[in-house]
C-alpha cells in the first residue's frame, strides 16, 4: 500500500516545446503547480520536461525536482530503437523529442507512483507502466475538426482510446468534454472520469497597468492562436463595418496559425492595417497590459473544450463579448455578453456597437471577476487535483 503522506507524483509536460511562447495547455499546467505550491504539495512532484524546457522549470519551480533526461545512459540507448519504431516519419529536433519520450516512460515507470498526464493530445505520449495514471482531456478537436486530416483524426482516435482504457482516472476540463466524450466512446467503460475545471490566473504585478507603448488606447482586443476555428476572421469583418463609427483599433494577439497569411492578406487588402493590429508572442507582463488597457474583449471561437481567454479578460474587469460555441457558456458561467450564430459578423457588429455605447457597469464586472477568481483560482483547482491523486493511489 502506498503511503499517501509522502507520494512520487510525476507530472508530464514533454508537450512544451519553448516555453517562452506561453499557449493556454501550459497555462492549464503551471497554474496546477502554482496551486500545488500554495497547499505545499510541489516539493513532492517530479516534472518531467524536454532537456531543451529543462532550465525555465528549474527556475521557476525550485521545490520541485526535475530529472534529467537528455542523457547518453543505458536507458537512453536502448529504447533509440524502439523510439524510431514507434514514431516512425519524424525527424530533426522531433526525433530528439521522441527520444526523450522514450527515456521519460522509462525514468517515471522506476521512479514515480502515479503520473498526472497534464495534456491529452501530445501523440507521442504512452500510458507509464507500472504506476497509476491520471489524464487531463482538454477536448476531442484532432478528432473532430475538419482542419485535421483523416490520418491525423484515425491516430487520435486509436491514442485516445488508449488513455481512456488503460488510465486510473480521466479529467475532462468541462462538462462538454465530458458529453463529447461519452458521445464519440459509447463503447468505453469512463466510470473513473471527472470534471475539473482550469485554474486562470491574472497578473497582480501593479506595472502591469500601463499599456504597452506601441497600442494607442482606445482598443478592442482578441486574444488567441490564429486558427481556423478560432474564427478571427469574423470579428476583423465585424470591426471593418463598424470602425468608421468608432476611435478604437482592433488588437489581436496569438501565435501564428493555419490561417494567419490570410488574415494578414484580408487587413492589406481592405485597407485596414492602421487600425488592426496583430501580434504574436508576447510576455505574460505585456499580455497583462494589453488586458488592463483594452475597452473590450471579443472572442469569436468557433471550438473550447474550456475558453480561458474570456475569464482572463473579465478577472481584468473589462467588458467581454463571446460566441455560444462549445465549453464557453459553461466556463464563463454566463455571465458575459454573447453573440450567435458565431461567424455573423453582421449581428458581432451590432453587438459591439451595443456594449461600447454601454456605460461600463463597475458593479457588475467586479462581481463576474470576483467569481471568476473564486471558482477558478489555482488553489481550489489544485486541491481537487491533489485529491484525485491521494484516491487513485488508495486503490490497490
Amino acid at each position: 500500500e502506498m503511503n499517501i503522506k509522502n507520494l512520487r507524483v510525476g507530472i508530464d509536460l514533454m508537450f512544451i516545446g519553448n516555453p517562452e511562447h506561453v499557449s493556454g495547455i501550459q497555462s492549464h499546467a503551471e497554474d496546477i503547480l502554482t496551486g500545488f505550491r500554495e497547499i505545499g504539495k510541489l516539493k513532492l512532484c517530479k516534472l518531467y520536461t524536454l532537456s531543451s524546457c529543462r532550465d525555465y522549470f528549474s527556475k521557476k519551480y525550485p521545490e520541485a525536482e526535475i530529472p534529467l533526461i537528455d542523457d547518453r545512459s543505458r536507458i537512453f540507448k536502448k529504447y533509440i530503437l524502439k523510439s524510431y519504431q514507434n514514431f516512425s516519419g519524424r525527424s530533426g529536433s522531433n526525433t530528439m523529442q521522441n527520444l526523450e519520450m522514450a527515456v521519460y516512460s522509462k525514468k517515471a515507470e522506476k521512479s514515480c507512483d502515479v503520473v498526472l498526464h497534464t495534456f491529452h493530445d501530445n501523440l507521442r505520449s504512452n500510458v507509464i507502466e507500472n504506476v497509476k495514471n491520471i489524464w487531463v482531456f482538454h477536448d476531442l478537436f484532432s478528432q473532430t475538426f475538419a482542419e485535421f486530416s483523416n490520418k491525423r483524426k484515425s491516430a487520435a482516435k486509436i491514442k485516445y482510446e488508449e488513455y481512456l482504457r488503460n488510465c486510473e482516472a480521466i479529467v475532462t476540463i468541462s462538462n462538454f468534454v465530458k458529453n463529447d466524450i461519452y458521445s464519440y466512446y459509447p463503447d468505453v467503460d469512463i466510470s473513473n472520469l471527472r470534471v475539473i475545471p482550469n485554474a486562470v490566473s491574472i497578473s497582480n504585478d501593479p506595472s502591469c497597468v500601463e499599456t504597452m507603448k506601441i497600442i494607442d488606447r482606445p482598443y478592442i482586443l482578441n486574444i488567441n492562436a490564429i486558427r481556423e476555428h478560432k474564427n478571427q476572421i469574423t470579428l476583423i469583418k465585424a470591426f471593418q463595418k463598424i470602425m468608421d463609427d468608432v476611435p478604437h483599433s482592433l488588437v489581436i494577439v496569438g501565435a501564428p496559425g493555419d490561417v494567419y497569411d490570410d488574415i494578414r492578406c484580408y487587413i492589406n487588402d481592405n485597407q485596414m492595417s492602421d487600425r488592426v493590429k496583430i501580434l504574436s508572442f508576447i510576455s505574460d507582463q505585456e499580455k497583462a497590459s494589453l488586458y488592463s488597457g483594452a475597452s473590450l474583449f471579443v472572442t469569436t471561437s468557433l471550438h473550447e473544450g474550456f475558453g480561458r481567454t474570456p475569464i482572463e479578460a473579465a478577472m481584468y474587469r473589462i467588458p467581454v463579448i463571446s460566441s455560444r460555441c462549445d465549453s464557453l457558456p459553461e466556463a464563463t458561467m454566463e455571465m458575459l455578453d454573447y453573440y450567435e450564430p458565431p461567424c455573423d459578423f453582421n449581428v458581432l457588429a451590432l453587438k459591439i456597437m451595443e456594449v461600447l455605447s454601454k456605460k461600463n457597469d463597475t458593479e457588475k464586472l467586479n462581481l463576474i471577476a470576483e467569481k471568476f477568481q473564486r471558482n477558478y483560482s489555482c488553489r481550489s483547482v489544485a486541491e481537487r487535483y491533489w485529491e484525485l491523486i491521494e484516491e487513485v493511489c488508495s486503490k490497490p
